[in-house]
């Protein structure tokens, strides 16, 4: 491969730039600690994360022009590394991810399951008078053990939903709470907690690094994600889970990869025990990823392809039905029902029935945290799966192309001005619509629309699928199977109704094989969706002026379109641009023939 010769200095710059950078945040992120009445300066620090993310954008313009040498790496490496490190000991930025994760890790580090009592029921079960040997009466114990413990608990987000997080997240949230001293403060809680997920964040880095090279690809790309303002945030300053299931998955990619090839070139492959060894290795990161954040199993249907197409039917068969059995047996724990634990939870209930009442917990402020969906219940006790329902059946949360499709299905409001303007669908037909589902279904009518968008958006995911792996039928290279990996998670993301920020770092390793390179611009449009919080705050019980909106639904239904609509058409213009220049090539190439 033929590199340019390019002096280093601009890397140097742009990585003291971004550390810099990174320092600031870090300072700033002080004015948003819990306690604070005031919800801290969002828009100078959206301001600066979309300035790093401009460095960010430089810089990749440039890694082709780079030479991939030892210093180079070590630069890339090293700024990583100290960036982490500043913000390690930041506080988390409009966050509170963390600290149901210190929960169910204090949980769990205690012998007991995190998906059997919500945080509010051990709440509730704290300010109750007298005690009985259960397990919610334990926990009651532990959530006063200490100062630390109980200030955790009080600050769990969506206190009344139990725990949705995976067993492999678990063993690492008790892993973190073992490691953390006895009676020590918050902060020494928080930073243990952020320690073990850029743990895995940089091993994610090492993955990628691996892949570039088993490509024959410049290990310089290992920039895209090492460097990205959008993975800084989200995993050393917030401390998201998300990095444990990223890193088990790159490397899954890489195992199985090896499995089939041992140099960068396609025909070679390894012998049988390294064969075997390294699908073994595959089949159990692939189960970890899973067994962290349960969205890598939308890569089985193109995987599946690949290794038929590769090796042989049957060794695609066993690798994807060995990898669906052993993730299904680490992911057990959240699914199979407890008989004895539901017995004793609705025993506790009838001998408690006088004097308790499971009242409406206290929210965070909407200054702090997304608003619950509006036709959200609250769950019942005897519930244990209810944070995945709840999850799955009802949030929505800076969607675009979902919101597009599930206002359209909604109801016309009474009030002609409160109709959205990209609401074109005839009343009459959505009624239609509702009402037939609604009796075909046995389904609240509320809940229809959503259900009909969930509905209409697996669909096009699952022609998403269908395309990609007729694609690797037809040219089953790594490349292309690396790209598919890619494209199969950004639609994910994009079709969701929930696109959480950092749901976009499932995708960012994997970058580097992405050839439309209007991809690269998304992570740092997502910081948009934090000014979410400064317009809730700004006009949470007034409207924003010139619209018929409150802060949220103006963030919801208006600047969304600013976030994502530019962004799209782009991303489809160079796309229709590269096939056509691509058609314009063959045609030529026949020509000369």
């Amino acid at each position: 491969m033929n590199f340019k010769q390019m002096d280093n200095r601009k890397i140097n710059i742009g990585g003291f730039l971004l550390t810099i950078l990174m320092a600031a945040i870090a300072i700033l992120s002080f004015k948003f600690r819990f306690e604070n009445n005031e919800p801290g300066p969002i828009p100078l620090i959206v301001g600066l994360f979309l300035l790093g993310s401009m460095i960010y954008i430089a810089l990749l313009h440039d890694l082709s022009r780079l030479k991939p040498t030892r210093t180079l790496l070590l630069i890339i490496w090293g700024f990583a590394f100290l960036m982490r490190i500043v913000l390690l000991f930041s506080t988390p930025i409009l966050e509170l991810d963390i600290y149901r994760y210190m929960w169910d890790g204090e949980v769990v580090s205690s012998g007991h399951s995190p998906y059997e009592f919500s945080p509010q029921q051990v709440i509730d079960s704290a300010t109750q008078r007298g005690s009985s040997e259960t397990r919610l009466s334990k926990l009651a114990e532990l959530s006063t053990s200490s100062e630390a413990v109980h200030t955790i608990l009080s600050r769990v987000h969506y206190s009344e939903i139990t725990t949705i997080y995976p067993p492999v997240s678990q063993f690492v949230f008790a892993v973190a709470a073992f490691c953390t001293p006895e009676n020590s403060n918050i902060s020494t809680h928080l930073i243990v907690m952020k320690f073990w997920i850029i743990f895995f964040d940089l091993f994610t880095i090492w993955g990628i690094q691996k892949l570039l090279a088993l490509n024959g690809l410049s290990p310089a790309w290992i920039l895209s994600y090492a460097w990205c303002p959008l993975i800084l945030k989200e995993f050393a300053n917030s401390g998201h889970l998300d990095s444990i299931a990223v890193c088990f998955m790159v490397w899954a990619c890489f195992f199985l990869l090896k499995s089939v090839k041992n140099s960068t070139s396609q025909s070679i492959t390894p012998e049988p025990k390294k064969q075997l060894a390294y699908s073994a290795l595959g089949i159990l990161f692939f189960s970890l990823s899973v067994g962290a954040k349960l969205f890598p199993v939308i890569l089985l249907p193109i995987l599946f392809i690949f290794l038929w197409k590769i090796q042989s039917f049957k060794r695609a068969s066993f690798v994807t039905t060995a990898t669906v059995l052993v993730s299904m047996l680490i992911c057990s724990p959240m699914f199979i029902p407890r008989l004895s634990e539901k017995i004793e939870v609705v025993h506790e209930t009838q001998n408690s029935a006088d004097n308790f009442e499971l009242s409406n917990p206290t929210h965070p402020s909407l200054d702090d945290s997304p608003p619950l969906p509006i036709d959200y219940e609250l769950p019942q006790k005897e519930d244990s799966k209810t944070g995945i329902k709840e999850f799955l059946s009802h949030w929505e949360m800076n969607d675009f192309l979902f919101m597009l499709i599930h206002e359209n299905l909604k109801p016309n409001p009474e009030k002609e001005d409160e109709k959205l303007w990209f609401s074109i669908l005839p009343e009459s037909f959505v009624e239609q619509i509702s009402q037939k589902t609604s009796s075909i279904t046995e389904t609240s009518s509320s809940n229809i629309p959503f259900m009909l968008t969930r509905l209409i958006t697996l669909f096009a995911f699952g022609m998403l699928i269908v395309w990609l792996c007729i694609r690797i039928e037809k040219k089953p290279t790594q490349q292309i199977f690396l790209e598919s990996v890619f494209l199969t998670i950004a639609w994910f993301f994009l079709l969701a109704p929930t696109q959480n920020p950092w749901y976009w770092t499932w995708a960012l390793p994997f970058i580097p094989f992405a050839r439309n390179k209007v991809w690269h611009y998304l992570a740092g449009l997502l910081f948009i969706y934090y000014l979410r919080f400064w317009f809730i705050h700004q006009w949470k019980s007034t409207l924003v002026p010139g619209t018929n909106f409150n802060g949220g639904p103006f963030f919801d239904f208006v600047i969304t379109w600013i976030e994502f609509g530019p962004w799209l058409i782009a991303l489809i213009i160079v796309a229709i641009l590269r096939k056509r220049f691509r058609n314009t090539s063959s045609i030529s190439e026949l020509k000369k023939t």
